[in-house]
């Protein structure tokens, strides 16, 4: 599993000279995985940006490098799901060439959550 993580130094007058902090403007959590279709790909597991820095293309050179990083390492594809809800973030990615594949392909995400695992797991014990 990878992070890239965007951090923005800032720098404030004090009274002694300049303080020099840093902070959090976003974070993108990636792993590979393999796709029986294409091979090796990728998939961003977790991507957010600090409000504050929304707007200010954080979040795309965060993709760009992600985007760098992952064709480095051979893969052909980065999957990830967008909620309903998150219309900024869905803009975001169809603006960088996302396709949704909900609309294009009919992919639906299907979950076992742990408790539909231990019946899974011991049905048959």
């Amino acid at each position: 599993m990878y992070t890239k993580v965007a951090v923005i130094r800032k720098s404030s007058s004090s009274y002694a000279g300049s303080d020099h902090r840093r902070t959090l403007a976003g974070y993108a959590l990636f792993y590979y995985v393999y796709s029986t279709f294409q091979g090796r790909s990728a998939y961003l597991e977790d991507f957010y940006v600090s409000t504050p820095y929304r707007g200010q293309c954080v979040g795309t050179r965060m993709l760009e490098k992600v985007a760098q990083i992952i064709l480095e390492e051979g893969c052909r594809r980065l999957d990830f799901v967008v909620l309903k809800w998150n219309a900024e973030a869905a803009k975001l990615y169809k603006r960088l060439g996302a396709q949704d594949l909900s609309d294009k392909e009919q992919w639906h995400i299907w979950r076992l959550a742990k408790n539909q695992l231990h019946k899974l797991a011991y049905s048959s014990e």
